[in-house]
Formats: structure tokens, sequence, C-alpha cells
């Protein structure tokens, strides 16, 4: 029976598994339980994203009215 592993272990053994080019499906997949939280990560990155996007049109736009 294997023990189950804490946050650090489990980190540690993926990137030690990537740097020697493997990878396990087991560790490297999110569990039913953190999809709320991934989810909700996701969902704030493509606002930020947007409205980054957004903003860096509006600047640039000025710039060149500005320019012109």
């Amino acid at each position: 029976m294997t023990r189950h592993l804490s946050h650090w272990e489990s980190a540690d053994r993926r990137s030690l598994n990537a740097a020697r080019g493997r990878f396990h499906r087991g560790l490297d997949m999110a569990t039913g339980n953190d999809m709320k939280a991934h989810n909700s990560t996701y969902t704030g990155f493509l606002g930020m994203m947007k409205w980054g996007v957004l903003a860096t049109v509006l600047v640039t736009a000025l710039v060149i009215f500005l320019i012109a």
C-alpha cells in the first residue's frame, strides 16, 4: 500500500519526473476537488487578459493619435 504524498512531496516528484522527461498523469491532472478553484483562476485570468488587451489597444490608439 502506498502512502499519500504531501503537497510538497508531490510537487517535488512532478518536477523530478518532468526533468527526466517522464510524466505521470496521476500526479499531473487536477482532481475533482480542485476543479472549482481551477475554473475560478482560469476565469479570472481570461478576464484580466480581456481588459489588458483592451487597455493596450486604447493606449496604442491614443499614442498613434498624438503622434499623427
